[in-house]
């Protein structure tokens, strides 16, 4: 029933971005033309659920995204209409509007979107003629979604500033409404800011489901305490509130008295540790890095990590979100996390060269994506081979496959930034890091670690002995960008990790997307090619900063002339970003020196300034800037990373080799069918072993009862077989 029914690809990329708000807790639904909701019980339908969701773009008239406002979404919206003279009044207020997310309308007028003031409710050109407020129990149409300009450079919502809140409350006629906002600002003194920030913390722990409550309560009641230190909240009015909140989720506790102690531990936590004037973490629509203040507010005790995949680590614009819309749209298993893996490789290839980090990083990436078998993680891979040969690119394509680590320098020296798609990346991971790994192979993962940090400088190739005009000549490649996606299944990936060093340095480089569940829900995708922006978009990153000169040989894909790239700066807060995650390096690698964590570690900082500058080329290959809001999601995603490397290679690694030898036999025996004899070990593992480190694997398998070992009577010669059965299911652990 979509009004958009002719064109496949716009119903599913209106799904998509009505989807991005949702993840995002902003309740979504359609709307007509006419900007009505369509649904039966109109904007009341509304929703987050993604299933939901589709339901009712799929069954009711569908041109517009409607977003409900109030304190589901946690935001209000001022709607300024130009042919009511508001333009007057938002001209007379621009101080006041400044500074907060807004975009123009379809009418030519504006929206500007504040933080939610609880009880605050619609009005209709209270405060002036063609000035309206979306609130509690109203919808707007959020143009942004649907092609309008932004106003400004702001993708900060911030607060309702006092002046337009006291406005409104004059203006509101006396009633239990104004009673309650005017309670709000008076008691106990505390900032519009932080009564408001209260009052959401509040309601995430009554909401919180089950098996989330004691996370949520700890950030809840460190988030609080640092405003009470700010001055932005009195102590005895904020700890109030949230023991109500407690008092209210009590009986689903099963340690209520562990509630509460965490509650008062956080919340001490968090006054010793005052929040930021400039609030940064709670900037954008769903801007919080709770794992990096965390980590700074725990002396780095690095929580347990889930493959939770964060969904406001999934919203990006530009290239990069118009890829990942296109890539769900027309996949049977949608998966975000791996389209997201796949975007930021194909920009990390075709802007290579010719943009880099005002701290001298360039655009190279080495990213993993890891999905069960029949997950749908081919599909990604699919898309960026489509997109890059019909944008006339395949010279950024390499092989899916990479022989040896000469071929890998060659293949630069012929195209010096070059994607490497590979599948079954765990395999060809495994064979490059196992110590009995073969020359030709272990050369590969050599090569991979110093073009990681070759990419500001120049390759130095082989020294053959032969040079002569016969022979073979050294190879050096200037500024070299090879970034690599992998796909690969969990068991291939781990072990492969089982197999190698954990103190391997390609280990920390790489970047690891795993999604909250390898089997997202089937459906019927729709057949159609890329758009034609998005074909355009890849070509302007290939083409670079249009303003360079042309005639600058720097500029074209020669191995052997230095590059010229344009530096891309950092916006003035995105340096407080980048201190920020920088502390929480400097602290991992204290806590954690002499073990392998440091190898893992010590990339976090170069990994999140590579990811904020390939979002800031995503989002403008004319003109990037690497804003707060870059640098914050790089750092957040970068941290996640690490942490899924970290609690993963801690599940599956081993850093006893013994136990490493124990998981590559016992995992042979079961492809053997559960039985095999010491000969056929020998033969499965391709004699990465020796005989005496088969045996001891053999022997330790037994003793732990993972194996049951039979001998065979001796034969006339008096040899004897040994046939060895898997005893109990599991993994060696």
């Amino acid at each position: 029933m979509s009004d958009n029914t002719n064109d496949p690809f716009s119903n599913m990329r209106l799904v998509q971005k009505a989807l991005r708000l949702a993840r995002q807790g902003i309740p979504v639904g359609p709307c007509d033309v006419e900007k009505t909701p369509s649904c039966s019980d109109g904007f009341y339908s509304f929703s987050t659920d993604e299933t939901q969701v589709r339901y009712l773009f799929d069954t009711c008239r569908a041109a517009l995204i409607g977003a409900r406002m109030g304190a589901e979404s946690g935001y209000i919206t001022i709607d300024i209409d130009p042919r009511h003279n508001g333009d007057v009044w938002e001209e007379a207020n621009a101080d006041l509007l400044a500074g907060t997310f807004a975009y123009c309308t379809r009418s030519g007028g504006s929206h500007y979107w504040f933080k939610n003031v609880p009880g605050l409710r619609p009005s209709v050109s209270r405060i002036a003629e063609g000035v309206d407020v979306r609130a509690e129990g109203s919808y707007v149409i959020p143009w942004f979604m649907h092609g309008q300009r932004r106003i400004g450079d702001s993708m900060d919502v911030k607060e309702l500033p006092a002046a337009i809140l006291q406005a409104l409350l004059d203006a509101q006629p006396r009633g239990a409404d104004r009673d309650i906002h005017e309670a709000i600002l008076c008691e106990g003194n505390g900032s519009a800011y932080g009564m408001s920030a209260v009052e959401r913390e509040r309601r995430n722990i009554i909401d919180a489901a089950d098996g989330s409550k004691h996370a949520i309560l700890n950030k809840a009641a460190f988030s609080i305490g640092g405003l009470v230190t700010s001055g932005d909240l009195p102590e005895d009015f904020a700890l109030s509130q949230l023991r109500s909140a407690v008092d209210f989720i009590a009986p689903r506790c099963k340690d209520v008295q562990a509630a509460y102690r965490t509650l008062e531990q956080s919340f001490q936590q968090g006054m010793s540790r005052p929040r930021a004037v400039d609030r940064l973490d709670e900037e954008v629509l769903a801007g919080t890095v709770p794992l990096i203040d965390q980590c700074l507010a725990e002396k780095v005790a690095i929580p347990e990590v889930k493959y939770a995949f964060p969904d406001h680590l999934l919203q990006v614009d530009g290239f990069i979100g118009e890829f990942m819309e296109y890539t769900l749209a027309t996949s049977r298993r949608p998966q975000p996390v791996a389209a997201l893996a796949a975007a930021l490789c194909t920009v990390s290839a075709l802007a290579g060269r010719k943009y880099r980090s005002a701290s001298d990083l360039w655009t190279n990436l080495y990213a993993v994506t890891i999905i069960d078998s029949g997950g749908g993680k081919d599909h990604a891979r699919k898309v960026v081979k489509d997109i890059i040969s019909r944008a006339g690119l395949l010279s950024y394509l390499g092989g899916e496959e990479i022989a040896s680590g000469s071929a890998l320098q060659t293949s630069l020296a012929t195209h010096p930034a070059r994607l490497f798609l590979l599948d079954e990346a765990g395999d060809q991971l495994g064979s490059m890091l196992n110590k009995r790994a073969p020359a030709h192979k272990a050369q590969i993962a050599q090569k991979l670690k110093i073009l990681y940090t070759s990419s500001a400088s120049l390759m130095l190739g082989i020294e053959y002995a032969d040079q002569g005009k016969q022979g073979k000549p050294r190879v050096d490649i200037h500024n070299p960008i090879a970034t690599i996606y992998g796909t690969t299944t969990p068991s291939q990936f781990w072990t492969a990790v089982a197999g190698a060093s954990l103190e391997d340095g390609l280990m920390g480089r790489m970047l690891l997307f795993v999604p909250t569940d390898s089997y997202s829900m089937v459906r019927d995708p729709g057949l159609f090619d890329p758009p034609d922006g998005l074909i355009e978009a890849a070509k302007a990153m290939a083409a670079g900063v249009p303003n360079k000169d042309p005639g600058d040989i720097g500029a074209e894909m020669i191995a052997t002339v230095p590059a010229s790239p344009v530096t891309v700066p950092y916006a003035a807060v995105a340096r407080t970003e980048l201190s920020r995650i920088e502390d929480v390096q400097e602290d991992l690698l204290r806590k954690h020196a002499g073990t392998y964590v440091t190898s893992l570690a010590a990339r976090i900082v170069e990994n999140a300034i590579k990811l904020a500058l390939l979002r800031a080329i995503s989002a403008s290959p004319s003109d990037p800037v690497i804003t707060a809001e870059c640098m914050r999601w790089g750092s957040e995603l970068a941290m996640h990373c690490f942490n899924t490397m970290l609690s993963g290679s801690e599940k599956h690694a081993s850093e006893n080799t013994t136990q490493a030898h124990g998981k590559l036999v016992l995992d042979c025996v079961r492809k053997n069918g559960g039985n095999a004899s010491a000969r056929d070990v020998t033969r499965k593992t391709n004699m990465k072993l020796s005989k005496r480190e088969r045996d001891e694997a053999l022997d330790m398998l037994v003793e732990g009862g993972w194996l049951t070992m039979q001998v065979s009577q001796p034969t006339k010669g008096g040899t004897q077989t040994r046939t060895y059965s898997i005893r109990q299911p599991g993994d060696l652990s």
